[in-house]
């Protein structure tokens, strides 16, 4: 009886690592971007073809909230604390970085595609001003697929 009780616990304690590790994965597959000095967005998979905040508008990334995600095929991000400015310099920015195809703009969207050995990137940038919410600041969203 000892012995059969062993075996099951040495089972379940394998069946729930095995589970917390599996979910560990499925947490891990998407990379999430953090506020911090570090630039995680612009330097892996699809952002790193996107121009840092900080060289496009000047200002500190650290003034900014930023929350999104990035893939190696897809990219999207919310840039909290954007002004309209902010948001015009910005496509400046991404224009000179090869942005040019088929582009659109206005004053608030932008549209281009950038073309690489591999593919045709698509590149949109809209720029919300939440004025009716006193709790969100005006809003930079960056999708890049």
């Amino acid at each position: 009886m000892k012995v059969i009780k062993k075996i099951v616990k040495i089972v379940l304690i394998i069946a729930i690592v095995i589970i917390f590790l599996m979910i560990l994965l499925v947490v891990l597959a998407r990379t999430y971007i953090h506020v911090g000095p570090y630039k995680s967005w612009e330097e892996r998979g699809i952002g790193v073809l996107l121009p840092s905040l900080s060289d496009a508008i000047g200002k500190d990334e650290d003034e900014f909230y930023i929350e999104g995600d990035t893939g190696s095929h897809r990219f999207s991000m919310k840039v909290y604390g954007i002004e309209k400015d902010d948001f015009q310099k910005y496509i400046d920015a991404v224009m000179k970085s090869g942005f040019t195809v088929d582009y659109y703009r206005s004053d608030d969207r932008f549209r281009a595609s950038h073309i690489t050995i591999i593919r045709r990137k698509k590149l949109c940038l809209d720029w919300f001003d939440e004025s009716k919410d006193p709790y969100t600041p005006p809003y930079m969203w960056v999708s890049l697929s």
